[in-house]
């Protein structure tokens, strides 16, 4: 094993040459350079080269580490599959790279973590055109959580684009409470639809949208409070009106 290997295997860093060369983009130099360095040991479970990979968001170190035989679902404890680690870092152009070349869009984080899709909703680095290209190569949303987290967000565009792909393929539960990842705090009693969420946290342009589009306003929690129960506990006064109206009208 060379000494850049060694290295690496033991800090989790790449090498200044091999990171210079995947930064410029020069797959050949990167090839030739350190050609020993991406040979990953599939038995490993974090291996420090497909974290370091991961955090340099490079999709020419990820075309020499597949060359090499990486197991592009690789999963990482820290950081689920590299394409879980690019939808953090909303690295579209990573995140289509490994979908290209078969990355598992529903290989989520198992230890509780946020799916891709989530973390394409709720992350620092959240992004629309993210959420569409998970959309668009397979993603399956029911029984995720990802409405629920847009709408708790007051993410107005991807409720949006998720009740579109909702209208085309049927894939989403407007009724699920699911928990959406281990960064989900809600307590069990204080957990409830897209709905109630956006209801809880005052979004009113969401609690809009999720009406119109056939939401119900009657879902009670685990302790018995409607939807507009929670909006007046928490001072959305408006929106709990206008819940309770809808509810007086059924």
């Amino acid at each position: 094993m060379s000494a850049p290997l060694k290295t690496a295997r033991s800090t989790g860093e790449l090498p200044a040459p091999l990171k210079t060369a995947c930064t410029m983009g020069d797959l050949s130099h990167a090839k030739s350079f350190y050609n020993d360095l991406v040979h990953t040991n599939a038995s490993h479970v974090n291996d420090p080269i497909v974290y370091a990979a991961c955090d340099s968001g490079s999709v020419t170190i990820f075309t020499i580490l597949l060359d090499n035989d990486m197991d592009i679902d690789k999963y990482l404890e820290m950081g689920g599959s590299p394409l879980v680690s690019s939808c953090e870092a909303g690295n579209v152009e990573l995140a289509s790279f490994l979908l290209d070349h078969g990355a598992d869009p529903n290989n989520g984080y198992f230890l509780g973590d946020y799916e891709a899709l989530v973390w394409a909703i709720v992350g620092s680095h959240a992004s629309l055109e993210m959420v569409e290209l998970l959309l668009a190569r397979g993603t399956v949303v029911k029984g995720t959580g990802a409405l629920i987290a847009a709408a708790e967000h007051g993410n107005v565009g991807a409720v949006n684009v998720l009740l579109e792909h909702e209208g085309k393929n049927g894939d989403l539960d407007l009724e699920e409470t699911e928990d959406y990842g281990a960064y989900d705090h809600r307590k069990l009693d204080d957990r409830g639809t897209a709905l109630y969420g956006a209801a809880a946290d005052g979004y009113s342009e969401i609690v809009d949208i999720l009406l119109q589009n056939g939401a119900d306003p009657g879902f009670r929690d685990r302790r018995g409070r409607s939807v507009a129960d929670v909006a007046g506990e928490k001072g959305h006064t408006d929106v709990a009106r206008k819940l309770s109206s809808l509810v007086a009208e059924n």
